[in-house]
């Protein structure tokens, strides 16, 4: 038996070393293969993003994401426009010279002529205080060549009150004041009223138009 095998070996042995060494080529080559298919370092490239599942991703017909449905602001509520005054305090105290006439004429002594009275004529003394009717804001300050000295207050409701005949003045325009605050003292002479001697002159405007100043008294 181990004649003849020495025998196969002798006569084959050529084939078979060939044999083992295309084997040892062709496993050194699977090896090299494997080894670049599997780094053993982790490549960035390679790793698949995980998406943080914290953070939801939006999506076309995700309702609940405001990219796609943007939230609608509520309209702002249109504020109130403020009340006209109903009441006002009376601008100074004294006897009434000259109601307020409407349409009806009146005869003016100074001037000599019938005419409407668009105010209302308070007499009283020199330097007494001249208050405002209400709350409001100081609109103008003027040398009036027919009403002396006049202030002007704006007041809510397209209502604005008028003081002439005043010898001083307390307040700027454009200042805030109260129902009752002083607006100067009373002394100044009103041209075309001189004739009924020292009075504050008093008109309400409220729309543009006057009205009776005794309608708002309390």
């Amino acid at each position: 038996m181990k004649e003849k095998m020495k025998r196969f070996f002798r006569k084959n042995g050529y084939y078979l070393a060939l044999i083992a060494c295309v084997v040892v080529v062709f496993g050194a080559g699977i090896g090299i293969l494997l080894q670049e298919e599997e780094p053993t370092q982790p490549v960035i490239s390679y790793n698949t993003p995980v998406p943080n599942p914290g953070t939801p991703e939006a999506t076309p017909g995700d309702a609940t994401q405001d990219v796609f449905h943007p939230v609608t602001k509520e309209p702002e509520a249109t504020p109130t426009p403020a009340q006209a005054p109903t009441s006002m305090v009376k601008p100074l105290e004294g006897d009434t010279q000259v109601d307020y006439s409407g349409k009806k004429l009146v005869f003016n002594k100074t001037t000599k002529e019938w005419r409407t009275h668009v105010g209302l004529d308070i007499a009283g003394t020199d330097g007494a205080k001249v208050l405002a009717a209400c709350n409001g804001t100081v609109s103008a300050v003027k040398d009036d060549p027919r009403y002396g000295l006049t202030v002007i207050l704006t007041h809510a409701g397209d209502v604005s009150t008028v003081y002439c005949g005043l010898s001083s003045v307390g307040v700027k325009e454009g200042a805030s004041v109260k129902a009752g605050d002083v607006l100067g003292t009373l002394g100044g002479e009103i041209f075309c009223e001189r004739d009924q001697g020292l009075h504050l002159h008093f008109e309400v405007i409220s729309g543009g138009n006057a009205v009776d100043p005794k309608e708002y008294w309390k």
